[in-house]
């Protein structure tokens, strides 16, 4: 949509004052910034034709060859930053980072379209170009935001609005015939009265499902965090992803540490339970990560394990030929 002259309404402003009395001009009421920011409406907001044409190029370029069934590749690119610089993007200790800053150091330069950029910001979808191979990137972004209603978002959660904007880029990279990539550093889905009366229960839930059925290559990336229903949102191992990869500060559990041991423990902050000789003492505080990391081994074995079959199944296809069912 071109920003100033394009809207999409039900009812123009002289019919919203006809039947319900409501002033307001049609920019405000069905507008680029309108459907872009607030509704979701739209997918990208252009300031003149021009950008419009060249963003559509751009989609077109990037679409699968339906004769063939292939998937688009073109001359390479180095990136626009170089690959190392990625080491020194992610903080250890877990605070918010531009989740952009990764992706510009992975895909080929100039190749990013970023899809509702203004809208849903916790997760950045695009369209983008990986050894010149079109791809689908979705990534939480962990970059602390505000929406179009001023309203402040965490980075890295997984809110109704980035969940409906997820879903739909899925389901548009599977039309296209685009592989997808998936960079997860995700704590879940945002929680409490706001988010339920909001449905988050039915914006997340159509999200798991349009990653789980769909069927073009998916590729999964562990950058950071990995906690709960957010696991399986971004692409989890129980979709069964073409590939997946944990870098060496992942944390991957149904929870983090710290809260789990709220939940599943009736401590104080002294650590000492409320039910003496019911519940041994614990402090939560110094004594989760011992239990966390325990629990990471083992389950990051499955990812390993999930990998190693992987590289089995590509060398027996390359043995054995396509025809290989496993």
């Amino acid at each position: 949509i071109v920003k100033g002259s394009g809207s999409i309404f039900l009812a123009g402003s002289y019919l919203v004052k006809a039947a319900i009395g409501e002033d307001i001009d049609n920019e405000t009421l069905g507008g680029a910034d309108t459907h872009c920011d607030l509704s979701g409406v739209t997918d990208y907001k252009c300031e003149d034709d021009a950008e419009a044409l060249t963003t559509i190029k751009d989609l077109v370029d990037k679409m699968g060859a339906r004769p063939t069934a292939g998937f688009s590749k073109v001359k390479a690119k180095a990136p626009a930053r170089p690959s190392d610089d990625v080491y020194g993007h992610i903080p250890f200790d877990g605070k918010p980072f531009d989740s952009k800053l990764i992706i510009e150091c992975l895909v080929d330069a100039d190749s990013w379209t970023e899809y509702k950029a203004t809208y849903g910001k916790t997760i950045l979808c695009g369209y983008a170009r990986i050894d010149g191979w079109a791809v689908g990137i979705v990534a939480n972004n962990r970059k602390v935001t505000k929406n179009a209603n001023g309203e402040m978002q965490f980075g890295g959660v997984i809110y109704s609005d980035s969940a409906d904007k997820a879903s739909r880029f899925v389901a548009n990279c599977n039309q296209k015939k685009i592989p997808l990539v998936f960079l997860q550093d995700v704590t879940g889905f945002m929680v409490g009265s706001k988010s339920e009366h909001g449905g988050i229960i039915k914006d997340g839930a159509k999200m798991v499902n349009t990653v789980a059925n769909s069927v073009v290559p998916k590729f999964t990336v562990i950058v950071g965090n990995s906690y709960g229903a957010g696991n399986y949102a971004m692409n989890g191992t129980a979709y069964d992803p073409r590939l997946i990869l944990a870098w060496p500060n992942a944390k991957l559990a149904v929870m983090g540490g710290a809260q789990a041991a709220k939940v599943l423990l009736p401590c104080t902050d002294q650590g000492t339970s409320p039910y003496q000789g019911l519940v041994i003492p614990f402090n939560y505080r110094s004594d989760y990560h011992k239990l966390y990391f325990i629990d990471n081994k083992a389950f990051f074995s499955n990812y390993c394990l999930n990998f190693l079959m992987n590289m089995i199944y590509i060398y027996l296809r390359k043995l054995y030929g396509h025809s290989l069912r496993l």
